[in-house]
């Protein structure tokens, strides 16, 4: 196999062990993926190597979170945070700040949560000239979306959701999905139930093409919460 080839190069095999992980993470195998990564994370450590100790613990903090263990995934973004104040690579802080962001909204805490993702627009106008530079201020304007979709001010919350829409290329991203979700939470709080179901079914086909299941519980909450407005209890179930 091609890792058991790599033995001989520690940052070879180290590489080997991340494309593993993340094969196993989108296959739904997420143990399989956190040992691998885990492995991988030792080895960047022996290794010294800071730039891959960051990804690999950006990595492991995105498993963790996803799987509902918040503490242990705190710790990999902490480590994340830590290294970076020496190396200073304005890609990382970016997603330093949003995954704090991200936290702050999992906590109901919109205010802090947009204290936190207003620190990365100093950074917007650096990256917007890299590749993964519109994902990156989608990425933002996603929660920024989302913390004012807390605050109840659904005006600002659709501007900023819908200038994430308006920066994916892709029409079967997991982050524009997250969008339509969100724009369609927005018109329910409205009572505009036209749209409301107009977003749930643009979403739908990206949730199909997809194996991540916490799409499944956002879409069926919102789902859930648009039969209770029009009334259809037996569709709740």
């Amino acid at each position: 196999s091609l890792l058991a080839k790599s033995k001989k190069d520690p940052m070879r095999e180290m590489k080997c062990l991340m494309l593993l992980a993340s094969l196993k993470e989108k296959e739904g195998e997420v143990l399989a993926s956190l040992v691998h990564a885990s492995k991988a994370e030792k080895i960047a450590e022996k290794e010294n190597n800071k730039e891959w100790q960051m990804r690999i613990a950006g990595f492991l903090y995105s498993t963790y979170n996803d799987i509902g263990l918040h503490v242990q995934g705190k710790q990999y973004l902490e480590k994340v945070e830590r290294l970076n104040k020496s190396e200073k690579i304005g890609l990382i802080q970016l997603y330093v700040y949003q995954a704090k962001a991200k936290l702050f909204l999992d906590d109901n805490l919109p205010e802090k949560s947009l204290i936190e993702i207003n620190k990365a627009d100093s950074l917007m106008e650096i990256l917007s000239n890299q590749k993964v530079g519109p994902i990156l201020i989608a990425t933002s304007y996603q929660i920024k979306g989302l913390s004012y979709y807390q605050l109840d001010e659904l005006d600002k919350a659709k501007e900023y959701f819908s200038k994430g829409e308006e920066l994916i290329p892709d029409n079967f991203s997991t982050l524009l999905w997250y969008i339509y979700v969100g724009l369609a939470n927005v018109y329910l709080k409205e009572n505009n139930l036209e749209q409301t179901l107009n977003y749930l079914k643009k979403s739908e086909p990206i949730f199909d093409g997809s194996k991540d299941y916490q799409l499944g519980i956002f879409l069926n909450d919102a789902w859930k919460s648009y039969y209770l407005r029009t009334d259809n209890p037996v569709l709740v179930e």
